[in-house]
């Protein structure tokens, strides 16, 4: 019998994070910025709305600066037109967004880890399904989230996963998903993975390693048209017992 590993993303799959993103990525963006907007209800909405365009954590300035100079719409549903923007984007705050992002996120959680903690719900059933696949599966996360936060999160909850990958050890998916396979795989049999995103690049690339793939359509991803969907956390067992 093949052995069956679990493999999860983060943000959008087990948690709610884009107003813990939002509150974050505005006050970063309004430090790194000439910009002093007070944010709204128009500009929360926009941001909400258009969250799924961010990948990078870099981009939420990218998002914040064409969310306030009136351009967001342009971008709406692209989102490969939005990150071949962030790849020629020139403005000199931009490349050093990510660590000030980093930086912001770290000071909320030292000041008021009650707050922070408040902005980055689960959703419904994740506790009770991640701890119920971890009594017959090894269940790992692959996030471009830092780790830190991730633990404090999940820890949180009482969720202790077998291990954690973040955005440092990797820059596709994909090679988790290869370094898995070469983990699990015993006398020439490899092991199935069964990987579950709200992203179709990170889809795709774990796909392509040979993971058994399902979209999230709870999380903040563009609808893919050729990979199955999954309508709630909790059908994620079913997922990993019938496949």
């Amino acid at each position: 019998m093949l052995k069956k590993v679990v493999a999860l993303d983060f943000d959008g799959v087990i948690c709610d994070s884009a107003k813990e993103c939002m509150f974050v990525s505005y006050m970063a963006y309004v430090k790194s910025s000439d910009n002093h907007i007070k944010i709204n209800t128009k500009l929360r909405e926009s941001f909400l709305n258009h969250r799924y365009l961010v990948r990078d954590p870099k981009n939420f300035y990218l998002l914040w600066k064409v969310i306030i100079e009136g351009s967001i719409s342009q971008y709406a549903g692209k989102q490969d037109l939005f990150e071949e923007r962030a790849k020629n984007e020139k403005d000199e705050n931009f490349n050093s967004f990510r660590e000030r992002y980093f930086q912001t996120r770290k000071k909320l959680k030292v000041t008021n880890i009650k707050t922070w903690l408040r902005k980055n719900p689960l959703y419904p059933n994740v506790e009770a399904v991640i701890n119920k696949l971890l009594v017959d599966y090894p269940v790992y996360i692959i996030t471009t989230k830092d780790i830190e936060s991730v633990q404090d999160i999940l820890y949180f909850h009482g969720i202790t996963p077998t291990k954690i990958y973040d955005g440092s050890t990797f820059t596709q998916k994909g090679m988790i998903i290869n370094q898995l396979q070469a983990q699990h795989s015993k006398e020439g049999k490899k092991c199935v993975i069964y990987y579950v995103d709200d992203q179709f690049s990170d889809l795709q690339s774990c796909q392509s390693a040979g993971a058994v793939v399902r979209w999230a359509t709870w999380g903040y991803g563009l609808k893919p048209e050729s990979i199955t969907a999954l309508e709630s956390f909790a059908e994620i067992p079913h997922f990993v017992h019938s496949v």
